[in-house]
């Protein structure tokens, strides 16, 4: 009797997995066999696990979306290749590792005379431009002569525009003219009405005459001559009080000012030093055997490692080289090579070391 129990209660179970997986569908038949089989009430609601069929479960896929392409992936290879052009130098390149930065312009300014030193208004820091007045001498003598060259040649524009003397000479010609004509025709209606010596000391008081308007002439020439003397020392003197104000010829910025107020200027001695960083030079040696003047006019990257300055990141100058000597050292082999740099913002500094790439162009 139990074996019989047994097999029912495993039919029952067999037959609601059945049911479970879909194979037997659960109607009230099925249930009442299960309920026979188990010896326990069943509800006749399917679960919803059962209810589907094993085909809809098989057949049923899940479409997921399409994700959207990284711009950055899909670059193609001549995008690449662009964007790296100037980050990586062509193996081809010629790369000098031992380069430094100096100066292009260091300009050493003197004054053109000797002098007091009256103002200075630069110092040492100071950023000027082309122009800018660095300092004054004292101009009181100068001033002095300036006026006195000036007098000078007001009254020599006068004598040159005096023509009182040659008018006068031109009258007296005129009237000794007269009175000589005047003699020869009394002489021909009178004959020895007048003398001989008369007519002869008229003759010669015409020619006197003529002679005086030609040296009337030429003393107003001479008075020409003389202005214009007199308007190149007023222009000489005009200069030499404007070279009592030293003015900067270029722009930059001030390293040394070598003079204080009331000291002694002392002409063609250095009292201002002005130095520019943009552009600035690259400078290192080449062997001269391999390369030479065919790398004027190539682009060159300078290449300061991370660490040489006061940022942490690495500097990249670019530029171009502009000058290879000519001269060769005979044990070495190495010339001298210079490259003109962009350097905005100067950020870099005379005297850095890095790496010079000088391209094929």
């Amino acid at each position: 009797m139990s074996q019989n129990s047994s097999f029912r209660r495993v039919l029952g179970q067999a037959l609601l997995s059945l049911v479970a997986i879909g194979v037997v569908s659960l109607t009230d038949t099925t249930v009442t066999s299960a309920q026979q089989a188990l010896g326990t009430p069943l509800s006749t609601q399917q679960p919803a696990a059962a209810v589907q069929p094993a085909s809809e479960s098989e057949d049923r896929v899940e479409v997921l979306p399409t994700p959207e392409p990284d711009p950055a992936a899909t670059k193609t290879a001549t995008e690449t290749a662009a964007d790296t052009e100037t980050d990586v130098v062509p193996e081809s390149a010629l790369v000098i590792p031992n380069a430094q930065l100096s100066l292009i312009q260091n300009a050493f300014i003197a004054t053109p005379l000797p002098g007091v030193v009256s103002e200075v208004n630069v110092r040492e820091g100071d950023r000027v431009k082309k122009d800018d007045v660095l300092l004054v001498l004292d101009s009181e003598q100068a001033m002095s002569e300036l006026t006195a060259a000036r007098a000078a040649l007001r009254a020599a524009r006068l004598r040159s525009e005096n023509d009182v003397d040659r008018r006068y000479a031109q009258r007296t010609l005129a009237v000794r003219k007269t009175e000589l004509l005047q003699s020869h025709e009394a002489n021909e209606i009178y004959s020895g009405a007048v003398s001989d010596n008369e007519v002869q000391q008229l003759t010669l008081e015409v020619d006197q005459a003529t002679l005086a308007i030609e040296q009337a002439d030429h003393e107003l020439e001479v008075a020409m001559a003389d202005a214009i003397e007199k308007e190149a020392a007023v222009k000489i003197a005009e200069t030499k009080v404007k070279q009592h104000t030293l003015r900067t010829t270029v722009g930059g910025l001030i390293t040394q000012v070598d003079t204080e107020p009331g000291e002694w200027a002392e002409p063609g001695k250095p009292v201002v030093r002005i130095i520019s960083l943009d552009p600035i030079r690259a400078e290192c040696f080449i062997d001269g055997r391999e390369q030479g003047t065919n790398l004027v006019g190539r682009s060159v990257r300078f290449t300061v490692p991370a660490g040489m300055r006061s940022s942490s990141d690495e500097l990249v100058l670019t530029g171009k080289v502009v000058y290879v000597s000519p001269e060769i050292h005979p044990v070495t082999g190495q010339t001298r090579l210079w490259a003109t740099l962009d350097n905005p913002g100067e950020k870099a500094s005379v005297g850095m070391l890095g790496s010079l790439s000088i391209g094929q162009n």
